[in-house]
């Protein structure tokens, strides 16, 4: 049998999202909205994670 994925998609998120803001269209596609989250959140979490200052001290 093969494994199942679970995917995580935001579906409150992709649901609320604003359909008339000039800054930040709404954006339709499942797809293309799913990718756009894994991005933001992957930078999200690199700009928590990269700290290269701190990498450096004794």
């Amino acid at each position: 049998m093969p494994k199942i994925k679970k995917i995580n998609f935001p579906v409150w998120q992709y649901l609320t999202q604003s359909l008339f803001d000039e800054h930040c269209p709404a954006i339709l596609s499942p797809r293309l909205y799913f990718h756009l989250y894994q991005v933001r959140y992957l930078e999200k979490c690199w700009s928590r994670l990269h700290r290269p200052e701190e990498r450096f001290q004794n």
